[in-house]
């Protein structure tokens, strides 16, 4: 009954007259029950039963010797034993078949997926699957139910599969995207956590895997930098920009082009060499003209994408400032980032008239 069970053999004597003798039932090699196995004659039989024994996994293998004592001289001593393998049927078993991560962006983040396996016999209920050992974890996973034979794969950083649910610890966001240990760390992955589906094996409900940051290659990453913005105003209430560009990162870039956008829209380009790791250039772009008083100005480093840059650093190439300034009769009155700067005085001499 449940996961337990008794075991039913029969011995035959198919040589001449036998003593009485002691059979032997061994599961999974260990010896867990004895039986006395009267004389018999030439041909006779006896059939015993023995137990009851409970299930150890997901199966038993178990063995049945005939004249455990060898008290019977027998023509042929080796065919004193017989076995078989005992799968209790009717449960379901739930496995994590498949445990795997992959990096997201080097040296930063990776995404975990695994597989969740029916492999029973009937169906298993709606459960709990819980992946620990991650930062911020451990995160939750309601299961839907699962038919014989039928899997559910989950990958952390994609839309969750139909039926299932699951609620991100608030500093994750609303993804599964983890962070690396400097020393790695190991992602552990429960099916059936709370123990609601009641299993042919409950032993098989768990897997692991050690999670190791990658070695990062030397990577370049160009910022615009702000201690090298300028603006330069001339005539007509135009202005020109001059920029900085650094490669902050470990490794060469290659020549690119920097984007100039006004309000919004590209109005020039700048082309930049390759920058060695720690190298800067500067570039002046314009005339512009000012608009309704007050500009914004963005560069975009890069703006072509091809210097390759980690996903992380390619989100730091813009930069921009507000120019303003307005127009008058004796010159232009400009100020750039919230400084007024005088660029042109017009001085009128007066003459006072006298009686």
């Amino acid at each position: 009954e449940g996961k337990t069970y008794n075991v039913t053999f029969t011995v035959k004597n198919q040589g001449a007259a036998a003593i009485a003798s002691t059979a032997s039932i061994k599961i999974d090699g260990e010896e867990k029950a004895t039986a006395a196995v009267p004389a018999l004659a030439a041909g006779e039989t006896h059939t015993a039963t023995v137990g009851p024994f409970t299930l150890t996994g997901a199966n038993d293998t178990i063995k049945v010797y005939a004249d455990k004592l060898a008290v019977v001289a027998e023509l042929d001593e080796t065919n004193n034993y017989l076995e078989t393998l005992w799968v209790l049927p009717g449960y379901p078993d739930l496995i994590i078949s498949n445990l795997e991560y992959e990096c997201i962006i080097p040296g930063k983040t990776y995404k975990v997926t695994f597989t969740i396996k029916n492999q029973g016999d009937v169906a298993a209920a709606a459960s709990t699957a819980s992946l620990e050992g991650i930062p911020f974890g451990p995160v939750a996973f309601k299961m839907p139910a699962l038919e014989p034979g039928a899997t559910l794969t989950i990958d952390t950083a994609d839309h969750m599969p139909q039926g299932v649910s699951v609620r991100w610890p608030p500093v994750l966001g609303a993804g599964g995207r983890f962070s690396y240990d400097e020393d790695g760390h190991t992602v552990k992955v429960y099916v059936d956590k709370d123990g609601v589906v009641d299993e042919s094996d409950e032993t098989n409900n768990y897997l692991e895997i050690t999670v190791l940051s990658p070695d990062l290659p030397d990577v370049p990453d160009l910022v615009v930098i702000p201690e090298g913005w300028s603006v330069e105003w001339v005539e007509g209430g135009q202005y020109r920009v001059t920029f900085t560009i650094r490669n902050q990162g470990e490794g060469d870039a290659a020549a690119s082009t920097a984007g100039i956008e006004i309000d919004g829209e590209e109005k020039a380009t700048a082309a930049i060499p390759a920058l060695p790791a720690g190298k800067t250039h500067t570039a002046t772009a314009g005339p512009f003209t000012l608009t309704n008083g007050r500009d914004i100005v963005k560069v975009i480093a890069d703006r072509d994408n091809v210097v390759q840059e980690t996903p992380v650093e390619e989100g730091n190439n813009v930069r921009e400032w507000p120019v303003e300034g307005q127009k008058a009769p004796w010159g232009i009155i400009a100020g750039v980032t919230g400084a007024a700067v005088v660029v042109g005085i017009v001085v009128f001499a007066v003459r006072r008239r006298t009686s």
